[in-house]
């Protein structure tokens, strides 16, 4: 008698959660609009109000790296770091770089590279960086990717070093058919990055 129950702020997800990505230390994460939500660690049917977060844009995507969770939005993208859900520390980062779409972004170890208007962005634990500030301009990146709001963006990481950038003509999953186009290879080396046209690869 008189002890605390343990499970009594053990919540069910939000009905509109999604992105679900696991976290080393055992929770989930995900998101539902502005929010971003964990769970108990390993206990995935349990989402206390406790471990939610509220960001100042709605959220495109988020991937987990390491044992940091990058959150990107509409706007500014953010950075979640700590070693349990309930001590989770945001970082806002101070540049407006909107992601494109889930699918356009993908994590590389260290690090996430995602779609933005003006670049492809590197966001780490020690900051974000125009990863193809040196090869384009932002307004040459636009033309180099062609992005539009009803197309669909897809990053794919392979090889250890290969980063493929892959353009659908449809909306919906980017499935590899025939009005799938990849756009953009780089390779992440200890020189630096290159491009290149994926055909020339062939």
């Amino acid at each position: 008698l008189g002890e605390v129950l343990q499970t009594e702020d053990w919540l069910a997800p939000p009905t509109d959660l999604t992105c679900i990505r696991a976290l080393p230390n055992g929770s989930m994460v995900g998101f539902s609009k502005r929010r971003l939500c964990f769970s108990e660690p390993y206990h995935a049917h349990a989402w206390p109000e406790e471990y939610q977060y509220d960001v100042d844009y709605d959220i495109v995507g988020v991937e987990v790296f390491g044992s940091s969770v990058f959150v990107g939005t509409k706007g500014a993208p953010y950075v979640f770091t700590g070693v349990h859900p309930r001590q989770m520390s945001p970082r806002r980062i101070n540049v407006v770089e909107p992601l494109q779409s889930q699918e356009a972004l993908v994590n590389v170890g260290d690090r996430i590279l995602y779609i933005s208007p003006n670049g492809i962005m590197s966001v780490s634990d020690i900051g974000v960086e125009n990863f193809t500030a040196n090869a384009f301009t932002p307004e040459q990146w636009r033309r180099e990717v062609d992005l539009q709001d009803d197309t669909k963006y897809r990053m794919f990481f392979y090889n250890n070093n290969i980063v493929d950038i892959v353009r659908s003509s449809e909306v919906g999953e980017v499935d590899g058919s025939a009005s799938d186009q990849a756009i953009l290879s780089i390779h992440v080396n200890a020189m630096g990055v290159d491009f290149s046209s994926p055909d020339s690869q062939t």
